[in-house]
C-alpha cells in the first residue's frame, strides 16, 4: 500500500511541473497588478526644531510602499534634489543642511517596487516651511528714560533677522539703527520728551537675502504727542481792549507756551496766525491788552463788517512745539451814538451814549470838514460822555463822529454857525393837514382833513397873540380839504372835496353865512379884498364865487380825467389866480379866467400839488408829489431853485424860504440859497404842512401830535445843521 502511494505523489508531482498554475493580477486591489496605484503619504509636514534645523514628518498609511524618495528646492529659482530615499517604515527626516529661505519647500513620494521588479509611484506631495507669526509682542514706553521696550515672541525658532528702524522727521526717511535675531528684547535709543512724532520700527526677515524685500513681520512703536496739545479752555472778554486767554496744560514738561492771535471777519479770512506773547511753563492764563479786539471797520460799500479775534496756543520743547488755533473770542461790541447840545454863541456840547459801557475802553471822537474825510479828534475814557467844542471856526461847517475802541462809528453829527429856530408856541392840534395864517399873522386856522378822509374833523382857529383858541368845532360836519380865513369879517372858507361843498362860517357866531352844494371845491382861498372866494376842483376846474351874493362868477374850462389833490394861491394884488393842473400850474386872470401866457411844465413828470405865491407876488412855490419842490420867478418867467422837498414856503420879505421833507425843517438863505439853519430836535414826527408868516419871519409847522409856531432868531449860535 505505502508503494502505491508514493507512486501516485511522484505522478503528481511530475505533472505540476509540466503544466504550471498561473494567478489572475487584474485586480487593482493587488499590490503587484500593472495599473495598482499607490497611496500618498499624509500630513507631510514641516518643523523649524532650533535656528536652521527642519524636521520633515509624514504618516504613511499604505503599507505596500517600500521606499519614499524625499526631495528639497531650496528656493523658488533652484532645481529640486533628492536628500535621500527612505525605507518604508521610516517617518521623518531632519535637514540639517542650513540651506534654507522663505521659499523652500519639500516634496515626497512613495514607490513600491514589485515581484517583477518593476516600480508604481504614488503622486507627489508638496510642503513648505512653516515660520509661524509673532506669538505675542509688547511696546512700552518707559516713562524714566524714555524709550520704547519691544519684547516679541516667535511661534518658532526660525532664525528671524529684524531690522530696527527709526524715522527721521527732518529727511522723512526710515535710518536703519540696530538689527535683532529671532525671539527677544530690544530698548531703542534714549529720546528726550518733545513735541515732535517718535517713530520706531522692527522689520522681521526670514532671511539675510531677503532684508530687501516686504518684510514677514514688523512691530512699531509711535510716541505720539498729540495728547499732550494744551487746551483753550475759556477767552474772557473783559471790555475791548482786555482780553483773558485760559488753557489746560497736558504736557508739564513744557519749556513755555505762546500765544496765537489772528483777526479777520471769518477765521479762513484771518489768515496766519501771529505770536503775541511767550509765557513760561506751566503757565496756564495770559492777559491780551494788546489791542485784542478791532470790532467793526467801515468796508468799501459804506457799511459796517466786524472783524473778529482768534486765538491759539502751543507748547514748546527743543525746538518743537504742539498746539491749536482758532478759538474765537465772543464779543459783540457796544453800540454808541452821539448828539450835539447846549448850543450858544462860542461854544456847544457833544454827548454820547453806549449801550454797555462795561464793554468800552475809550472813546475815540473824530472830526471833518467836508464830511468825507474824518481825522483823529479826541480820545476819552469810558467814564467820559461829552466834550465840550469852544473856539471852532464859525465860517466852516463841522463834521463830528464818534466810536468805542470796537464799535461802528456813529452817525455825523453836522454844526453851523447860524441863525437857530425856536419853538415859540405848540398847538395841541393833531394832524393839521391845512395850515394858514391871517392877513396880520395874529392868527392862525387849521384843519385835519385831508382827500381821503370820510368823517368830519375839526377846524381851529389859535389867537397867537392871546395864545388862546378862538374856536374849535365842526362847522359842516363835512371832510374839510380847504381853509381860508378872513380876520376882518371873522370869515372862514371851507372846501368839501369828498363831498362836494363850499361854506363860509362865522366864527364868531358859528353860523353858515354861505354855503353851495354840488360844487366841486378841493381848495378854498378868499380874494385879497375878501370879496370873492376862488376854489379849485380836483380835476382842475377853478371857479370865482361871490361871498356876499353866493353868485358863480366864472368856471374854467379845463377838466382832468385824473382827480388829484388840488390847490390854489392868489395874488397879493388879486388880478391873477395861480392853480395846479396835471403836471403844470397855471396862472388866470381873476376877473376874466382868461390864461396868463405862462411858459411853465414840471420836467420831471407828475401832478403838481401846492402851488402859494411869495407875498410880493414876484415868486411862486410849487410842489409835485414826487418830493421834488421849486420857486419860480414870475419876472423872468423861468425856474429860480429845485429842491427834494414835500413842502415849501417863501418868507413875507423873501429874505428867507423853508421846506419840510418827511420829519426835516431847514431854513436858507433866499438869496445864496445857503442852509442857514434846520429844526433838528425841534420836534417828532413827519411833517404835515408848514407855511411862512404874512407878516414876520414866523413859521406855522404841524404834525399828526401838534402843531408848532417857530421863530427865526436874530441872535445866531452854534446849531446842529442839515444839508
Amino acid at each position: 500500500m505505502t508503494k502505491y502511494f508514493s507512486f501516485f505523489a511522484l505522478l503528481l508531482l511530475c505533472s505540476c511541473a509540466e503544466a504550471p498554475t498561473k494567478f489572475d493580477r487584474n485586480n487593482l486591489n493587488d499590490p503587484e497588478a500593472p495599473k495598482f496605484e499607490l497611496e500618498a503619504v499624509h500630513n507631510f509636514s514641516t518643523e523649524i526644531l532650533d535656528n536652521k534645523i527642519i524636521e520633515i514628518s509624514w504618516v504613511d498609511t499604505s503599507t505596500f510602499a517600500t521606499n519614499h524618495i524625499l526631495s528639497k528646492k531650496v528656493s523658488a529659482s533652484s532645481q529640486s534634489k533628492v536628500l535621500d530615499t527612505l525605507n518604508a517604515g521610516i517617518q521623518s527626516y531632519v535637514d540639517r543642511s542650513n540651506e534654507i529661505d522663505e521659499t523652500t519647500t519639500y516634496e515626497i513620494q512613495s514607490y513600491r517596487r514589485q515581484e517583477s521588479d518593476s516600480l508604481i509611484y504614488s503622486r507627489r506631495v508638496t510642503t513648505g516651511l512653516e515660520f509661524g507669526g509673532i506669538a505675542s509682542s509688547t511696546v512700552q514706553l518707559n516713562a524714566d528714560s524714555t524709550a520704547f521696550i519691544f519684547e516679541w515672541e516667535f511661534e518658532t525658532e526660525w532664525p528671524f533677522i529684524g531690522i530696527v528702524f527709526e524715522f527721521d522727521n527732518d529727511s522723512g526717511e526710515e535710518l536703519p539703527i540696530d538689527t535683532v535675531f529671532g525671539s527677544g528684547q530690544y530698548t531703542t535709543p534714549v529720546f528726550e520728551k518733545d513735541f515732535e512724532e517718535k517713530y520706531f520700527e522692527i522689520k522681521f526677515y526670514t532671511s539675510e537675502e531677503s532684508t530687501s524685500d516686504t518684510p514677514y513681520e514688523n512691530i512699531t512703536g509711535i510716541y505720539q504727542p498729540l495728547d499732550l496739545t494744551p487746551e483753550i479752555t475759556t477767552i474772557d472778554v473783559l471790555n475791548e481792549a482786555m482780553v483773558v486767554i485760559n488753557w489746560e496744560d497736558n504736557s508739564h514738561f513744557e519749556e513755555g507756551f505762546q500765544i496765537l492771535r489772528a483777526q479777520g471777519f471769518n477765521l479762513n479770512q484771518a489768515g496766519e496766525p501771529e505770536v503775541i506773547a511767550t509765557v513760561p511753563p506751566n503757565t496756564t492764563s495770559f492777559t491780551d491788552t494788546l489791542n485784542p479786539l478791532i470790532g467793526y471797520v467801515e468796508n468799501e460799500f459804506g457799511g459796517n463788517t466786524l472783524i473778529k479775534t482768534y486765538y491759539g496756543i502751543q507748547a514748546l520743547k527743543n525746538e518743537t512745539q504742539i498746539g491749536s488755533f482758532g478759538s474765537e473770542a465772543e464779543f459783540e461790541p457796544p453800540t454808541v451814538s452821539l448828539y450835539a447840545d447846549d448850543f450858544s454863541s462860542t461854544s456847544l456840547s457833544l454827548g454820547w451814549q453806549a449801550d454797555d459801557y462795561d464793554k468800552v475802553n475809550s472813546f475815540e471822537l473824530q472830526k471833518s470838514t467836508d464830511g468825507i474825510n474824518f481825522i483823529d479828534y479826541k480820545t476819552f475814557d469810558n467814564l467820559t460822555t461829552s466834550s465840550l467844542e469852544q473856539n471852532l471856526d464859525k465860517d466852516r461847517i463841522h463834521y463830528f463822529r464818534l466810536r468805542s475802541k470796537t464799535s461802528g462809528f456813529t452817525e455825523v453829527v453836522t454844526v453851523k454857525y447860524s441863525t437857530p429856530l425856536v419853538i415859540e408856541t405848540e398847538i395841541d392840534f393833531p394832524e393839521a393837514y391845512q395850515l394858514e395864517f391871517s392877513e396880520s399873522g395874529k392868527k392862525i386856522v387849521a384843519s385835519a382833513g385831508f382827500a381821503y378822509r370820510t368823517d368830519s374833523p375839526e377846524v381851529l382857529i389859535y389867537d397867537l397873540d392871546l395864545q388862546s383858541t378862538l374856536y374849535k368845532g365842526i362847522p359842516t360836519g363835512s371832510p374839510i380839504t380847504g381853509v381860508d380865513i378872513d380876520e376882518g369879517n371873522k370869515l372862514i372858507a371851507l372846501s368839501s372835496g369828498p363831498n362836494d361843498e363850499l361854506s363860509i362860517i362865522d366864527y364868531e357866531s358859528n353860523t353858515i353865512v354861505l354855503q353851495k352844494t354840488n360844487i366841486k371845491a378841493f381848495d378854498i382861498k378868499f380874494s385879497p379884498n375878501k370879496n370873492f372866494v376862488f376854489s379849485n376842483s380836483c380835476n382842475g376846474v377853478v371857479k370865482k364865487i361871490n361871498v356876499n351874493t353866493g353868485e358863480e362868477l366864472f368856471s374854467t374850462n379845463d377838466f382832468s380825467t385824473s382827480c388829484s389833490t388840488r390847490s390854489l394861491s392868489i395874488s397879493p394884488t388879486g388880478d391873477s389866480i395861480a392853480y395846479n393842473y396835471d403836471g403844470f400850474f397855471k396862472l388866470l386872470n381873476s376877473s376874466t379866467a382868461e390864461p396868463i401866457e405862462f411858459d411853465h411844465v414840471l420836467d420831471y413828470g407828475g401832478t403838481s400839488q401846492n402851488v402859494s405865491f411869495a407875498q410880493n407876488g414876484k415868486y411862486i412855490a410849487n410842489v409835485s408829489d414826487f418830493d421834488q419842490a421849486e420857486i419860480h420867478s414870475t419876472e423872468t418867467n423861468s425856474r429860480y431853485l429845485l429842491t427834494r422837498a414835500n413842502h415849501i414856503s417863501i418868507s413875507y420879505d423873501n429874505s428867507y424860504y423853508v421846506t419840510g421833507y418827511r420829519n426835516s425843517l431847514n431854513l436858507y438863505d433866499f438869496e445864496s440859497k445857503e442852509s442857514e439853519a434846520n429844526g433838528f430836535g425841534l420836534f417828532t414826527g413827519d411833517i404835515l404842512d408848514l407855511t411862512f408868516s404874512t407878516v414876520q419871519n414866523q413859521i406855522a409847522l404841524s404834525t399828526k401830535e401838534k402843531i408848532y409856531i417857530i421863530k427865526i432868531s436874530n441872535d445866531k449860535k452854534w446849531g446842529v445843521y442839515s444839508e
